[in-house]
């Protein structure tokens, strides 16, 4: 689940499949794109989308 800032609802679910897999459902701790009440990106999404933010 994706969230925009930690207390607040999720808006977004992320999602990673490969067509025919057999692999089991794995969920991931949240995701939360904002810190705390300003417009910083966490270390999670700027690790993820690097320099393309």
């Amino acid at each position: 689940f994706v969230h925009g800032r930690k207390g607040a609802e999720a808006r977004m679910v992320l999602v990673e499949a490969v067509k025919q897999g057999r692999a089991a459902l794995k969920v991931e701790p949240p995701l939360f794109v904002y810190e705390g009440l300003g417009q910083d990106y966490t270390s999670e999404v700027l690790e993820m989308y690097g320099e393309q933010l």
